[in-house]
């Protein structure tokens, strides 16, 4: 869907950010109530009330955004408010505070609010970077072969299918020594796991990579016949194309991942950001 490409070109969203926030700041500037400036002016709740307004609006264009799976255009509108009216939330909020924060529900919700625009931040930072990166993880594989499909990894899940086939058949005619590796290639070359472990992307630990290293060892000090070696030079070469495939799929993993972890994050900090400002503007108007 390249989402990724023109989200931020929408220069309507970008003009209407910045016109609230000039307005928001002149309003700020000009109003000098008695008692110093903050929430409770009527510039002040004025301010209060287009920050709670953006806040609603933007949970629920987060809520739509995900529906507009038939158009590229209106996901691509949604998160250019997203990010323009998010980032004017940051000058309305700050200034209704009046700059005076405390141990309170008020600054509580202000906190979280800072929480969600960061995590939005970051989310939106993802998807403007990894999509290519994810692209090239995996084109970098499969050219090689001239075959690529862009849109999944069956071409590389299939490759590995196919290399381990020819290790469990390779089994029948190799050297007792080289088997036990092998054995260890074929049983415990693991894809995925925790979350951690997927977050990491790391081959560090891979029983193929260990396999191959050993392999290769064996076969350096070992003395064969040339049927022998060349069976064992496709062995090896079989062991260094799964560590290869299988080292792209962890670092595919841990950058689909890092796509969706944020939303563990950003979507509570919605939910405990909206039920804070219920309480704050509860707190305000009832018990102020």
């Amino acid at each position: 869907m390249n989402l990724q490409r023109g989200f931020l070109d929408n220069r309507s969203w970008f003009l209407i950010a910045v016109l609230i926030s000039i307005l928001a700041l002149v309003a700020y500037v000009v109003h000098s109530p008695i008692g110093g400036r903050d929430g409770s002016t009527a510039v002040g709740y004025g301010l209060g009330g287009v920050s709670a307004f953006l806040v609603l609006y933007l949970s629920i264009l987060g809520i739509r955004k995900r529906r507009f799976r038939s158009s590229t255009g209106l996901r691509r509108n949604a998160v250019s408010a997203h990010v323009y009216l998010g980032l004017a939330l940051i000058f309305t909020a700050t200034l209704h505070t009046g700059f005076e924060f405390s141990w309170s529900m008020h600054t509580l919700g202000y906190v979280l609010l800072l929480l969600v625009i960061g995590s939005g931040i970051f989310g939106i930072s993802m998807y403007a970077s990894l999509p290519d990166t994810i692209s090239r993880n995996l084109s970098e594989q499969i050219v090689e072969k001239k075959r690529f499909d862009a849109s999944n990894l069956e071409q590389l899940e299939t490759d590995m299918e196919d290399i381990d086939q020819r290790l469990e058949r390779a089994m029948g005619f190799l050297p007792d020594v080289f088997r036990p590796p092998v054995q260890a290639s074929l049983e415990k070359t693991k894809i995925g796991g925790g979350l951690f472990s997927i977050l990491s992307g790391s081959s560090k630990r891979c029983a193929t990579s260990k396999a191959l290293v050993e392999v290769r060892d064996l076969i350096d000090r070992g003395h064969f016949s040339d049927e022998e070696r060349r069976r064992l030079v496709d062995v090896n070469m079989d062991l260094a194309r799964k560590r290869e495939i299988a080292a792209a799929l962890r670092r595919d993993g841990r950058y689909r991942a890092l796509l969706q972890i944020w939303l563990w994050f950003h979507v509570p900090l919605t939910s405990a950001l909206i039920l804070a400002l219920i309480a704050h503007v509860i707190v305000v108007f009832f018990y102020w």
